[in-house]
C-alpha cells in the first residue's frame, strides 16, 4: 500500500494498494498531497505511470480546483512518455457528450447531468488526449453508481478511470468498487 495524506484523524488522503505482482514492477512512487499520489511500474512495453486523484467538492473555492488541476498537469505532463491512468474520485458528474468534440474523451454510458465539476474533468481529459473509460462499457445503472446520499435516495456517477486515447483498445473494462478501507 502506498499512501499521501493525514496520518491521523481518519480523514483525508489517497492510497494505492498493490497486489503481489504490481509490488514486484514498481519502480517507484510520488506522494503529491494529500489529495493525489502516483505510482510508477515497469510494463511489457512501455512503463504505467498510476495516478490516484481525489478532486475538491463543487462546494470547494475555485482557487482550490484550479490549484487541483493544476497539479494532475503537471503530473500527467511528467509521465506523458508512459501510459497514464488516473483514478479517482472526481467529484464530478461527467453526463452525456454535449458536443461531437466529446466522443472521444465520453463514451456512450456516462450517467446523469454534467455539472460544474464534470465540465472541468471533460475539458481535462479533451486537453489531454484522454478516455473517461468507465463511459465506455455498458453496464447496468446500479454498477455505475459510485456515490450514494446518506439517505440513500440519490445515487451518481462521480469516480472514474481515465487513459491516454492511444492505449484505450488494451482495456477490455472497467469496474469501480465502491468500498472503504480503513487504514
Amino acid at each position: 500500500m502506498v499512501y499521501a495524506g493525514r496520518t491521523r484523524g481518519g480523514q483525508g488522503g489517497v492510497g494505492l494498494y498493490l497486489n503481489q505482482k504490481a509490488s514486484k514492477s514498481l519502480l517507484g512512487y510520488h506522494p503529491v498531497n494529500d489529495r493525489m499520489i502516483s505510482i510508477h511500474l515497469r510494463g511489457k512495453v512501455k512503463d504505467v505511470t498510476v495516478i490516484q486523484a481525489y478532486a475538491p467538492t463543487s462546494n470547494a473555492t475555485e482557487e482550490d480546483r484550479e490549484l487541483f488541476y493544476s497539479q494532475l498537469q503537471t503530473h500527467v505532463d511528467k509521465y506523458r512518455k508512459d501510459v497514464v491512468v488516473i483514478v479517482g474520485d472526481f467529484n464530478a458528474k461527467v453526463g452525456k457528450r454535449t458536443n461531437k468534440n466529446e466522443k472521444r474523451a465520453i463514451g456512450n454510458f456516462a450517467l446523469g447531468e454534467r455539472n460544474e465539476n464534470g465540465e472541468e474533468l471533460v475539458n481535462f481529459a479533451i486537453e489531454n488526449g484522454l478516455s473517461i473509460m468507465n463511459t465506455m462499457f455498458q453496464k447496468h445503472p446500479r454498477r455505475l453508481f459510485t456515490w450514494t446520499s446518506p439517505d440513500g435516495n440519490t445515487k451518481n456517477q462521480i469516480d472514474y478511470v481515465l487513459i491516454q486515447q492511444r492505449w484505450k483498445s488494451a482495456i477490455s473494462n472497467v469496474r469501480i468498487v465502491t468500498a472503504v478501507m480503513k487504514c
